[in-house]
């Protein structure tokens, strides 16, 4: 089994904004995180692999079909590299 990682980003900021203060926990007794909390995080570049998603300006249905192609490419680098 192979693992793809897959960053997720909204590089939008005012939906990105919109969207964490519209959020509402799904797990009882969890906080959202307010803008500010987001924005003070302290973003790490990732140093592997990995497919990158924007979901800006996105449908649900738009990221998924990007996600499924872009998982088949990594999957067909994958095949013809251990060839």
């Amino acid at each position: 089994m192979e693992l793809i990682e897959v960053e997720v980003v909204c590089s939008d900021d005012l939906e990105h904004r919109r969207r964490v203060e519209q959020r509402t926990p799904d797990i009882k007794g969890l906080l959202a995180p307010t803008w500010e909390t987001v924005k003070g995080l302290n973003y790490q570049v990732w140093n592997t692999p990995n497919i990158v998603i924007d979901t800006a300006s996105k449908s649900i249905l738009d990221v998924s079909g990007e996600l499924q192609v872009k998982i088949m490419d990594v999957r067909q680098l994958s095949v013809h590299v251990s060839d």
